[in-house]
């Protein structure tokens, strides 16, 4: 019972020790400030970008990087040709081509969860993916976003996942414990599931897995997940046939 009280108060005090920081730096985390979209704790200045398809997203500024705060939906590349919609697990299981899908083959469930489109690697790859000035980020682009967050609040998952979507964890610090206090950074991550290289659906409500542009090896490329039982970001790289989501970055 006293270990148990002991980490409930290193808990606080860092939480605490947090807060004056993000304050001292110029944030703010009154939920009744002008916030970024789907935060409600931060002020960060936003804009907004629109698709080939004329779908409409929020972008944010954050660190000298303007990020996309929702993840992608469209269903053309940025010079209007289609992306071909595979829905079928044995054809999506074949694909060394690009493809996309919607999680669970539902658009109207993946639309209205606001989880975007799940896309393999060689849509990255084409270069046309991302609205006109934008891109899909690189490894290293990435890693500049989590510096820069990291440096504002030590609990990068939370700090990077929205406040609405993701699954219950009864352990404090993790993504999915008092979801109220996340996305300290408006970039407003939410769990869209993916799809793994033989077809199958998992982890939509628990986990989001993000797509960069760099590759590993031939067959491989790198991702960034965050789950709602992890205090953090996760990097690792898998099969390039996986379908998980795409956030762009400004040029």
């Amino acid at each position: 019972m006293k270990q148990k009280q002991l980490n409930t108060a290193i808990i606080c005090i860092t939480f605490l020790a947090f807060t004056l920081k993000v304050k001292s730096q110029g944030y703010s985390l009154d939920k009744n400030a002008e916030n970024s979209p789907g935060s409600g704790t931060t002020t960060k200045t936003t804009d907004k970008l629109t698709d080939i398809d004329g779908n409409t997203y929020i972008t944010i500024k954050i660190g000298d990087q303007w990020w996309m705060a929702e993840n992608l939906r469209t269903t053309r590349y940025n010079d209007g040709t289609e992306i071909p919609l595979v829905t079928d697990n044995d054809e999506w299981a074949k694909q060394s081509t690009p493809a996309y899908c919607w999680c669970y083959n539902d658009k109207d469930y993946a639309l209205s969860k606001n989880y975007g489109a799940l896309y393999n690697w060689y849509t990255v790859n084409t270069d046309k993916l991302c609205p006109d000035g934008w891109h899909v980020p690189t490894d290293e682009e990435w890693r500049q976003l989590e510096k820069y967050v990291i440096a504002i609040n030590p609990y990068l998952g939370k700090a990077l996942a929205a406040t609405t979507g993701w699954s219950n964890s009864n352990t404090p610090g993790h993504i999915g414990n008092n979801t109220s206090t996340n996305n300290a950074s408006g970039f407003s991550a939410l769990p869209g599931g993916s799809r793994n290289h033989l077809g199958s659906f998992a982890h939509s409500g628990y986990g989001g897995v993000w797509w960069n542009s760099t590759q590993k090896s031939k067959n491989t490329a790198y991702y960034h997940t965050l789950y709602n039982s992890y205090p953090k970001i996760y990097r690792n790289s898998l099969n390039k046939s996986y379908g998980f989501s795409i956030r762009c970055v400004k040029d």
